[in-house]
């Protein structure tokens, strides 16, 4: 989730808003993004030898196998989005919320949601959570439950795990750094 407030590095005293600098900092930064990185490989390293363990003759290196792993991955990460936007005090046809696409990388497109009004911390918190909770932990918990082998349902869960750790990161990081009360908006937080 992203948006544009009041000019980067800067925070808006006027107002009293701050800027959530659990990303700000460049070297910071730079280390919280390599760590994300090597996360997101090894979630997705896990999920290839899990697949190729629990059923050898099936998967991402057998047959078509591949082509349900780019379907999954196509469907998986604007889905994540979505289920973000449904989490935003507003509705989607309010306005406020706006999706779109930049370039992380030089050629990874990376989707994202803004949201153009205040929200509570714990509101904040459901928003950034919502995601891996719908995509991997109910999924993944009746999966295993009801010994469903969907290989489709595998890698949408697997997809949205490397996903959301960014996301997952974000949450504890405002539990642990934020105020109870506090108002976000964008990458600005205030006490409320």
């Amino acid at each position: 989730m992203t948006n544009e407030f009041v000019t980067e590095n800067q925070d808006n005293n006027d107002y009293g808003w701050k800027q959530i600098d659990f990303w700000y900092d460049r070297k910071l930064r730079l280390n919280k993004n390599i760590f994300v990185l090597c996360i997101n490989i090894l979630v997705v390293l896990i999920c290839f030898i899990l697949d190729i363990l629990l059923d050898p003759n099936r998967g991402a290196v057998k047959g078509f196998g591949w082509l349900i792993l780019l379907a999954s991955l196509v469907v998986t990460f604007p889905l994540h989005e979505f289920i973000h936007a449904l989490a935003l005090p507003a509705k989607l046809s309010s306005g406020k919320v706006r999706f779109g696409v930049y370039l992380k990388i030089k050629f990874l497109p990376m989707l994202y949601v803004a949201y153009d009004g205040e929200m509570r911390k714990a509101r904040y918190i459901v928003v950034l959570l919502a995601p891996f909770v719908t995509l991997t932990v109910i999924p993944m918990t009746v999966m295993l439950l009801f010994h469903i082998h969907n290989y489709f349902l595998y890698w949408v869960v697997c997809w949205n795990a490397t996903g959301a750790i960014r996301d997952i990161s974000m949450a504890v990081e405002s539990l642990w750094k934020l105020p109870k009360n506090s108002v976000i908006y964008g990458d600005y937080w205030r006490e409320g």
